[in-house]
């Protein structure tokens, strides 16, 4: 994903847990915003570390018990669901940590257990 696209189609993978807790895979495309559109809709709450993906009519996003879930971008896994405002809501998207940003610190973790 390149940060300086204005728009980039990406799948949000999810984990839906029906009733009798049968595991449900489900995924979505949705439209992941540069940064100044995010900071727009969020204003402070945003910085480099975060990635917004939903869509801007609302309708698309992620939800309550989505958190941690995946952010695939072109087959990359670019972020993880962080936080939002309410469900789907107009100008309002998912919020996802953008997992590129810590990279470094992944594969310290990694080499150190």
């Amino acid at each position: 994903m390149s940060d300086g696209a204005e728009v980039a189609e990406c799948s949000r993978v999810l984990f839906e847990i029906l009733l009798y807790s049968t595991p449900l895979l489900n995924n979505m495309s949705v439209d992941v915003d540069i940064f100044s559109n995010c900071w727009n809709y969020y204003y402070f709450r945003i910085t480099n570390n975060m990635i917004c993906a939903g869509s801007i009519y609302g309708g698309k996003d992620s939800c309550q018990g989505d958190s941690g879930g995946p952010l695939v971008c072109n087959g990359k896994f670019e972020g993880i669901v962080s936080w939002g405002i309410g469900c789907a809501y107009a100008y309002y998207p998912g919020v996802y940590t953008k997992v590129r940003n810590y990279l470094g610190w992944i594969n310290w973790v990694i080499q150190n257990r």
